[in-house]
């Protein structure tokens, strides 16, 4: 539509319309009137008064409704008027006013504070700032009497910089008025401190002249041999001093008090001199010296102990005294202990002790032994004396004694705990001796296993050798510093070590022919996770041993041969040694310090290898045995690969069992200590009441049946081609973490993404390399897109593809782009061609695709593509190929014109309606012959907002003949 406007002779010019707007008087705005602040409303101010509003009942006339109007816009314009004028001569003036407390009348009315008050009101609580002004005076007061006995400068320094800073802020400032209570306060404080330093300094020196007598006086008491009570008059007086003197200043003081913790430091006091050097043949008279006869009375003497015992042997030739003291009465030289294992029900076990003693007296050496009974002693030769003394037990603490004294008795459930017994050897003579012993132990039978525990009374070096009569025996040794474990290669073979210095002995041995015992009392709790992964078969088997109210500081444990051991962990493991027997791996383990009651342990096994060839294409699952155990039950929960097919062959000893929850902790730690690379998922669970079950099981890698669909969206377009792609691979069997195609001739992949089954954006990561190929016969050169999957996707994986097609060879031909996915069992899909509106396609050269008749596929297309696909092909495999031949169309134009004129008393309006109707092929552009009148119109605003039409040129009309329109022009849109 155009619009022409023509203007009519009785309008008035432009010319005019000026001048007569220059005409018109020009209104000046006032200046800007700056609002004055507006005053916050006071509490106590009376409330403004409100204007007058129209009552309800009043009825008004438009009229009168009008002229009320007019009367207030009036009235407004000269206040306005007004305060432009007076605005630069307001101002505002402040007056501070102090209301006095007048509880009978709390409302304070404030009058002839001008048009517009400010009023400021501030309320201070007096019963706090009294409290607080009472609680500095103190503090400072008590501060001040806490530096009595400080320097007289330090005192005068405190009380004046008190009373400044108590008078100084309130002459600078009178913001801080109403805490002058507090301030004044803390003045009369420091004042109040000048009298009181000025009575301590007399009352000390009161007290410097009067302590001489007070001391003779309680000299005198101390001398008499009477007990004369002191007056209280005198106590009184000497309280009163000592009271005096602990509030002296400082310089009437010559030291602070010291306190005295160890005599001897008292020494540097009482003789600043320092220590004394006396010479070695000085003799020494103790006396008193405050008697005048002391000297006289002295009867002692101090001389050296050296020439105390030359004289002591001059008087008594016969008694002589040696002249340095033993540091001992005797000493253990050493021991050494020989026992033979064999099946008695007890171990004898005889030894020798070599004992030096250093005096002619009779000396008594206690010797420990615990877990046994002396058989024999002999010192000598002779029968030992020997006594057996059981200490009494320590006693408990008592509920009225001291923290350390408690901390110090032990806190046992049962009362106080009875030391062990000492065996007493009384001997004489100087000399070294020869204690020979015999001891036996007593035995406990664990499964195989005879242990021996108990001590042995120990030199600082004892020699220990056991005889081994049977060739295989297996003797274990804990707490020694040596081999922990040994083993008999021969008949009577002996096993030489030393015990430790407290003679703690635990001996274990168990023959060959008693591997196989039980031990009723020693029970086995386990969970075990076995993970069949393509490079290894993986344990993890956590088991908890029962041995009731026994003690142990080893156990045995075996696994199937051919298994690396990788870890054995535990709180209270020390070791482990691994060795082979009988065609499985025995591990020795070994405890820190013995556990009573049960004990936890972990054990981490791994085969590698390929899984699913060679021997680990059928094998026996891992399991753990207790050696001696009566009872072994627990759970096992195997795990396998996505990648892998995994099924159970034999089963015996064996239940299916479901998964509670029992082995999560195990896997949780199978997966922290060796994580997979690829995802492991649930295969089976069991139950075993008893070792030595049997479970087989098989690995193969799964068969791919995967199949791809693909769906391909051909743009023809004259910017360019483009291709819109979707594969959908239908997963089965193994997981899919690898996706690979040939992409079609001249693709550049703008956008990939990967949806998985559950809808959710997958993680990929691709590239695009380039191989050769072979084309029927003939080497060529093709795009390889490979996708990497970090995690395995089951049933569904779909892949969107969005790129660019490279040039045309031939303008209007367009070869069928050839997506070909590798990996695959089965791969088919269609092709829908999209062209521009104007063109039509058609396909040639079809090869292994047919036309889809009536559009049959377009149900995958959203509804914004049905409307302009023109072909559609389907294809069965990946060898498939055509040609797209795309032919323009010749647009069909029909146009419908109205003319409206419009005529007004100033102007002339001729608009010119176009209604063009385009079929068969779209066009970008439309042209129309005006009269050239139309030169200068315009496009109606709507138009040409909403972008349909980009630009209007104006050209000269040319007629078919090629020459000019008089009086026409050309306009094209």
């Amino acid at each position: 539509a155009m619009t022409r406007p023509e203007v009519s002779e009785d309008a008035p010019k432009p010319q005019e319309m000026a001048e007569q707007k220059k005409e018109e008087p020009k209104s000046e705005a006032p200046p800007a009137i700056p609002a004055p602040p507006v005053a916050p409303q006071s509490p106590f101010a009376e409330p403004p008064a409100k204007s007058p509003a129209v009552q309800a009942g009043d009825e008004w006339t438009p009229a009168e409704a009008s002229l009320e109007q007019a009367s207030r816009r009036q009235e407004l314009a000269g206040l306005q008027t007004r305060l432009s004028q007076t605005w630069a001569e307001q101002g505002l003036s402040s007056l501070q006013i102090d209301v006095a407390n007048d509880t009978s009348s709390p409302a304070v009315s404030f009058h002839s504070l001008g048009e517009e008050p400010v009023l400021r009101a501030y309320v201070v609580n007096n019963r706090r700032i009294e409290w607080a002004a009472c609680g500095v005076g103190m503090l400072l007061f008590l501060i001040g009497v806490a530096l009595t006995k400080k320097p007289a400068r330090q005192k005068a320094a405190f009380v004046i910089i008190v009373m400044l800073a108590a008078t100084v802020p309130l002459l600078l400032t009178s913001v801080l008025d109403t805490l002058s209570p507090v301030f004044d306060a803390a003045f009369f404080a420091a004042l109040a401190l000048v009298p009181y330093y000025l009575v301590a300094w007399t009352v000390c020196l009161v007290w410097k002249s009067v302590s001489p007598r007070v001391q003779s006086l309680f000299a005198e008491r101390d001398e008499s041999a009477t007990q004369t009570p002191v007056s209280a008059t005198v106590v009184s007086t000497i309280l009163l001093a000592l009271l005096a003197c602990g509030f002296a200043p400082a310089p009437a003081q010559a030291q602070l008090p010291i306190e005295i913790k160890n005599i001897k430091d008292l020494i540097p006091l009482l003789d600043a001199g320092g220590p004394v050097a006396v010479p070695k043949d000085a003799i020494i008279i103790p006396y008193d010296a405050d008697k005048e006869d002391g000297l006289k009375n002295a009867e002692k003497v101090l001389v050296p102990y050296e020439k105390y015992v030359e004289l002591w042997n001059r008087a008594n030739p016969d008694k002589k005294l040696t002249a340095i003291a033993p540091p001992a009465l005797y000493a253990l030289a050493g021991a050494s202990y020989q026992a033979r294992l064999d099946e008695s029900d007890a171990l004898l076990i005889t030894g020798t002790m070599e004992i030096e003693l250093y005096t002619d007296k009779p000396v008594t050496i206690p010797l420990t032994l615990v877990g046994g009974v002396l058989a024999k002693a002999t010192l000598d030769g002779k029968a030992a004396r020997i006594q057996v003394v059981q200490p009494g037990p320590i006693p408990a603490a008592q509920p009225n004694a001291p923290p350390q004294q408690q901390a110090q008795a032990p806190n046992a459930p049962g009362g106080a705990p009875v030391p062990e017994a000492v065996a007493l050897l009384h001997a004489s003579g100087k000399g070294r001796k020869k204690l020979e012993i015999s001891i036996r132990m007593g035995l406990e039978r664990r499964g195989g296993w005879r242990i021996v525990a108990g001590r042995l009374p120990a030199a600082p070096a004892t020699a220990l050798t056991l005889t081994v009569p049977a060739a295989m025996t297996e003797v274990r040794l804990s707490g020694l510093p040596d081999k922990g474990s040994f083993e008999s290669t021969k008949a009577n073979d002996e096993v030489q070590t030393a015990l430790g210095a407290d003679g703690s002995l635990l001996l274990q041995w168990r023959p060959k022919v008693a591997e196989g015992m039980v031990d009723q009392s020693l029970t086995a709790q386990s969970a075990a996770v076995i993970d069949v992964r393509e490079d290894a078969i993986r344990m993890v088997w956590q088991v908890k041993l029962d041995f009731g109210r026994g003690s142990r500081d080893a156990f045995k444990v075996s696994v199937p041969a051919g298994y690396l051991v990788e870890q054995v962990t535990g709180v209270n493991i020390r070791g482990w040694q691994v060795k082979e027997e009988n065609g499985r791996q025995t591990i020795d383990i070994t405890l820190l310090k013995a556990a009573t009651g049960s004990e936890g342990l972990t054990l981490q096994i791994s085969r590698r290898g390929l899984v699913g060839q060679g021997e680990l294409a059928t094998f026996a699952a891992p399991d753990l045995r207790v050696e001696s155990a009566a009872l072994h039950q627990g759970e096992i929960a195997i795990r396998r690969s996505r990648r892998l097919d995994v099924r159970s062959i034999t089963v015996a000893d064996l239940a299916r069992a479901d998964a509670d929850g029992q082995t999560a902790v195990v896997e949780q730690l199978a997966n922290n200590s060796d994580a997979a690379g690829i995802d492991l998922v649930p295969f089976q669970s069991f139950r075993f009441v008893r070792e030595q079950f049997k479970l087989t099981l098989s690995a193969g890698k799964l068969p791919q049946e995967t199949a791809a669909q693909v769906r391909m969206i051909v743009r023809a377009e004259d910017r360019g081609d483009s291709l819109d792609a979707l594969v959908e691979y239908q997963v089965k069997g193994e997981p899919l973490y690898r996706a690979r195609m040939y992409l079609p001739t001249g693709l550049e992949i703008d956008r990939l993404s990967a949806v998985d089954a559950s809808g959710a954006e997958a993680t990929i990561e691709w590239a695009v390399t380039t191989e050769e190929v072979d084309v029927a016969g003939k080497k060529e050169k093709r795009k390889l897109l490979t996708v990497h999957l970090p995690v395995g996707q089951q049933q569904r994986l779909s892949l969107k593809l969005l790129g660019k097609l490279g040039k045309r060879t031939k303008p209007g031909e367009l070869a069928a782009p050839k997506l070909e996915v590798l990996d695959v069992q089965r791969q088919e899909g269609e092709i829908v061609v999209v062209p521009d509106r104007d063109m039509d396609v058609d396909a040639s050269n079809l090869t292994g695709l047919e036309r889809i008749p009536g559009m049959e596929v377009v149900g995958w297309l959203n509804e914004q593509q049905r409307p302009l696909a023109k072909l559609a092909v389907r294809f069965r495999s990946a060898n498939y190929g055509a040609t797209f031949k795309f032919t323009p169309r010749t647009p069909r134009i029909t146009v419908t014109t109205l003319t409206n004129v419009r005529i007004t008393p100033k102007e002339i309006q001729e608009t010119l309606f176009f209604r063009f109707q385009v079929s068969d092929a779209g066009v970008r552009e439309l042209s129309v012959l005006v009269p050239k009148a139309f030169e200068k119109a315009r496009l109606p605003e709507a138009l040409r907002q909403s972008g349909r039409v980009l630009q209007k040129i104006v050209e000269p009309a040319i007629g078919t003949d090629g020459k000019p329109l008089a009086g026409w022009v050309k306009v094209r849109f």
